[in-house]
């Protein structure tokens, strides 16, 4: 077999096949993404690249935005909650706020999937117990108390359609279990290991394993759900969620800063690139906790 047998790929096709990966997972680690890259750029024909090196993971996704973005899609970037050298791409729909859109889940999981935001989000640090993730089943349904049972509320991720809803979820533990389950491992939530809670910095709620908060996915596809019901600033008595004093993002799981009066609030991998507090200057407090006796 000659040299030139190896090489199969033009650069332009190439980088069809790397989106195509994102859009058939949605998302992807850094590292997996990079490493995908890698492979595939190996097998692009040298005649495609004029002599130059094949390019950059970055810059192959900048050229793929320029096409995607007139489409409504783009691949995003977005950091780590856990680890400031970590981040996600993730393939966006930038045009469609329909959560039914994004997912084969029924009406009755997107129902539970809402709860589930809901009560993660209301959670002291954005981190709830996988137990008080199963309770929900107990819950009122988000339109119940404000919409009549035959409509679905403006504030729904399921679109406005309607349609006879009950008022809670006909759903056993065992299913919602198994609906958490999916959830994590699409990156719609993030679940903490001992691994990812030994690297933390002393937070103003510190997770044990198994605790859940939003994943990278969340913040992403349902940016604009979440800021609509979460974000806001003109109703400081019911913001839960902040932008982040540095990337201007959304932060759930993130740190605060310790001033007195200073409402700055940051992602770990933000407070890693500007360790001070933009509104006030002060730097953020990124100390490990202390050692319990049970530790030493």
């Amino acid at each position: 077999m000659s040299p030139s047998a190896a090489y199969s790929l033009s650069l332009d096709q190439a980088r069809q096949l790397l989106v195509q990966c994102l859009m058939s997972q949605s998302i992807f680690s850094a590292d997996q993404l990079n490493r995908i890259w890698a492979e595939l750029s190996l097998r692009v024909s040298p005649s495609s690249l004029s002599g130059e090196p094949a390019p950059s993971l970055t810059a192959i996704l900048n050229i793929a935005n320029r096409k995607l973005t007139p489409l409504g899609f783009r691949v995003v970037n977005f950091p780590s909650h856990f680890d400031p050298t970590t981040s996600y791409y993730v393939f966006a729909n930038l045009e469609d706020d329909e959560f039914s859109k994004k997912t084969s889940l029924s009406t009755m999981e997107i129902l539970y999937f809402e709860l589930v935001i809901r009560r993660v989000v209301e959670s002291p640090g954005c981190v709830a117990d996988r137990r008080d993730l199963l309770n929900v089943l107990n819950d009122p349904l988000p339109h119940a108390s404000t919409q009549d049972a035959t409509t679905q509320g403006e504030g729904s991720m399921d679109g406005g359609a309607s349609a006879p809803l009950p008022q809670r979820l006909n759903m056993t533990k065992l299913e919602a279990q198994n609906l958490l389950n999916q959830f994590i491992w699409e990156e719609w939530l993030s679940e903490f290991s001992q691994e990812a809670i030994d690297g933390l910095p002393s937070m103003d709620v510190m997770p044990t394993p198994g605790m859940v908060t939003l994943g990278p996915r969340a913040f992403v596809d349902l940016k604009p759900y979440l800021a609509r019901m979460y974000n806001t600033p003109d109703e400081p008595e019911q913001q839960l969620l902040f932008e982040c004093a540095v990337c201007r993002g959304l932060v759930g799981f993130g740190l605060s800063c310790r001033s007195i009066n200073c409402p700055g609030r940051v992602h770990l991998s933000c407070a890693a690139r500007r360790p001070e507090c933009p509104a006030c200057a002060a730097p953020w407090d990124t100390r490990r906790p202390p050692e319990s006796p049970l530790d030493a």
